[in-house]
């Protein structure tokens, strides 16, 4: 049985990075902490279709925000 995904993230590197899914409205449908990778798959069942804001924060402390439109 094949897993659906909402979006993959690839990153440049390799950081212990969090990953918050937020809805247009600022609720946080998703959070995921501790990613050891420098790549992460959004499960689908996390969100459902509309617009989403990502907000990835590495553990050098920068924050990266990015749309994601389902």
């Amino acid at each position: 049985m094949s897993r659906k995904c909402a979006a993959t993230l690839s990153f440049p590197k390799t950081w212990n990075q969090w990953v918050q899914v937020s809805d247009v409205l600022g609720r946080v449908v998703g959070s995921y902490r501790n990613i050891n990778s420098n790549q992460f798959t959004i499960p689908s069942a996390s969100i459902q279709k509309g617009v989403y804001l990502i907000k990835i924060l590495n553990s050098e402390g920068r924050v990266y925000t990015f749309k994601l439109q389902r």
